[in-house]
């Protein structure tokens, strides 16, 4: 059974994003910067790209997938996640 937090979170979840988007060409998370293809563009160093290491239940040989940060998205939720 869900608590109150993990309910009311659940719900919000559930009722889908904000309508208000903000757009990005770069932005640093945890100490990692990401850049758009476009700002990348005349950059000495390249920071556009993305992996997302694929799994399976149990096994890390799952499909890895690759590619180019076209554009980057905050998307907002009423409630943030539980940490």
């Amino acid at each position: 059974m869900l608590n109150d937090d993990r309910q009311l979170w659940l719900q919000q979840m559930a009722k889908g994003p904000l309508r208000i988007v903000q757009s990005f060409t770069g932005y640093k998370i945890h100490g990692i910067k990401f850049h758009t293809k476009t700002r990348s563009t005349n950059n000495k160093t390249y920071s556009c790209s993305a992996l997302v290491k694929g799994t399976m239940e149990g096994d890390s040989s799952g499909v890895d997938y690759y590619g180019v940060l076209e554009e980057l998205l905050k998307v907002r939720y009423l409630s943030e996640p539980i940490k």
